[in-house]
């Protein structure tokens, strides 16, 4: 298998299968539960499904452009303040992943081993980047998984075999 294919591989998992059952659990918050936190030192629930795309937006710009700058969070414009509904997370998350698509579809072998300075103190590959993504992802959906159960709201499963 080629790096690109790898690449191609991880992108889909994080797609297809992470964020399909993240948005599953972000739709079945209440909109007047948005603020939610499980303790006064926890970002809320809203807080943490904005960080999930936002984070996904700043390592998609990266592996573009082969540089990290918080600066990209504002890419794609949302204010926390204008969020009133989890739908509107929902489709936040849906101009990330398309922004991503076009940056994975547009991808050669050689973008794939270029190495990218992170804002985290470590220099990674698109590889790399794409895995840390999932791993961010199935981290903050167990979050909110226990938000929803601290709440009373049965989760949403997070296997879908369609």
């Amino acid at each position: 298998m080629t790096k690109l294919e790898l690449v191609k591989q991880a992108y889909n998992r994080l797609v297809n299968n992470i964020y399909k059952s993240f948005d599953k659990i972000v739709a079945a918050v209440p909109d007047e539960r948005l603020d939610m936190k499980p303790s006064t030192d926890n970002m809320s629930f809203k807080q943490i499904a904005i960080h999930v795309y936002q984070t996904a937006l700043m390592v998609g710009h990266s592996m573009k452009t082969g540089q990290m700058d918080k600066a990209d969070l504002q890419l794609i414009p949302f204010s926390e303040d204008d969020v009133h509904s989890a739908a509107q997370i929902v489709d936040y998350g849906n101009k990330v992943k398309a922004y991503l698509q076009q940056i994975v579809e547009s991808m050669n072998e050689d973008d794939t081993i270029k190495p990218i300075a992170t804002t985290f103190g470590v220099t990674m590959n698109p590889l790399r980047m794409l895995n840390v993504l999932q791993e961010e992802a199935i981290h903050h959906r167990g979050q909110l998984t226990i938000c929803l159960r601290m709440e009373g709201i049965k989760p949403p499963s997070i296997y879908d075999y369609s």
